[in-house]
């Protein structure tokens, strides 16, 4: 049996095995199931307060049922209402 590898040295052989890979330009729809390479940020906040209760996102259940791991489903953006 292999001997277990202490947390440090684990990392240590994690970190020589692996390199960070280049940013690439991808067009939206083809960029689904990818990792953004820095933050996106909006140019403003809106509304400029906090008002939790009406931010986020309507979805239809139905609409996510076919996703998958390694099979994303992608939604249709119907409509904006600035809070």
């Amino acid at each position: 049996m292999a001997e277990l590898l202490d947390v440090g040295e684990a990392w240590g052989r994690i970190a020589a095995a692996v390199c960070a890979l280049e940013a690439q330009d991808e067009p939206l729809a083809e960029a689904v199931g990818r990792v953004l390479a820095q933050d996106v940020r909006a140019p403003l906040d809106l509304p400029g307060f906090d008002r939790s209760a009406m931010d986020g996102w309507a979805l239809r259940s139905a609409d996510l049922a076919p996703a998958a791991p390694g099979r994303p489903v992608v939604l249709n953006f119907i409509c904006a209402s600035p809070s």
